[in-house]
Order: structure tokens, then sequence, then C-alpha cells
């Protein structure tokens, strides 16, 4: 197909259509700073194709993302399948510190005894939020703790609210 430059009515629909879209200028990467070698007279000059990377990077393992809660929707949804709760630690009467230990040890324990499906009672607080309630979510993507979690997600108004976390642990691979 032969190419041929837009009439005026298509560049004006293009300008129209792409007022809003900023533009973007990349920076250039090692690929694109190789010389491209000048072909002899006697070889025919090769056909224009894509640019592609001279060599390709590794492949790395990724580090684990962070988990976020898991929205009321998302977080019905990924604990169906496991509606049992299967233990449940409740962090009520204990200090901060004490609370981070527990914890590390009631998950792996958990998952070490292939359960699926645990809570953490944190309490809402009586004045303001609870101090474990709002460490638990930092506890739960710590290195220690990351890969043991699938999900987690605060419970339903009915039960507990955001007192209660639903966590839902990896399986245990033997």
């Amino acid at each position: 197909m032969k190419s041929r430059y837009p009439s005026p009515e298509e560049r004006k629909l293009w300008h129209e259509s792409n007022r809003f879209t900023k533009r973007v200028r990349v920076p250039p990467t090692d690929a694109d700073s190789i010389e491209a070698e000048t072909p002899s007279p006697e070889e025919p000059s090769p056909a224009p194709s894509r640019r592609t990377p001279a060599t390709v990077a590794p492949l790395r393992a990724a580090p684990a993302e962070p988990l976020a809660p898991l929205p009321a929707r998302d977080a019905a949804r990924r604990f169906k399948a496991h509606a049992t709760v299967e233990a449940t630690l409740d962090l009520h009467g204990y200090s901060k510190e004490e609370a981070y230990e527990a914890v590390g040890r009631f998950l792996k324990r958990q998952q070490q005894q292939h359960h699926r499906h645990v809570t953490i009672i944190t309490g809402k607080g009586r004045t303001r939020e609870s101090v474990l309630r709002r460490e638990l979510p930092h506890w739960l993507n710590e290195p220690r703790l990351r890969p043991l979690i699938s999900a987690f997600a605060a419970a339903t108004p009915e039960k507990g609210g955001t007192g209660v976390t639903h966590v839902l642990l990896k399986k245990r691979r033997d």
C-alpha cells in the first residue's frame, strides 16, 4: 500500500481528537545510541524494520509488590471460596511489640497447618483509631510475612467491621 499525506479535513480531525493528549518525550535507550553500519555498495539496503534492542535484559524475579486491603466487593469474591474461618487471633490487651511478634508466629503456624482463611482481631479503638489496626497492614507487607499472604481485607460491618482483618494465606509448598 502506498503511503499518502492526510487531507486537510483528516488533519483537522486528527488535531481535534488529540487536543488533550500530552506529548511525552521518551529518553533514548542504549539501542538508540548504537550507530547503524553503513551498507556496502554491493549489498542491497535492508528493508526498514522496527528497532529492536541489541540485547535483551535477563529476567529477574520481581520483588513482591506490597498488598493493599481489598475493596469489599473484591474481598467477597476472593474469600468466598474459603468461607469458613479456620483460625482467629485476638490482639486485645497486647502491646504493639507483643502483637507484632504474635501476628508473625500466628500466620506462620497457620500456614504450616495448611489453613487458608484466618482472621486477626485488632479492635476499633475507643476514642481514636486503634494503633494495632493502623499497624497491621504494614506488618503484613513486611518481607518476613509478605510471602505467606495472598490477600487481606477488613471484615463486613456485621462481622466486626474495621476491627477485624481477614487474611488469605498462600498454599504451603512442601
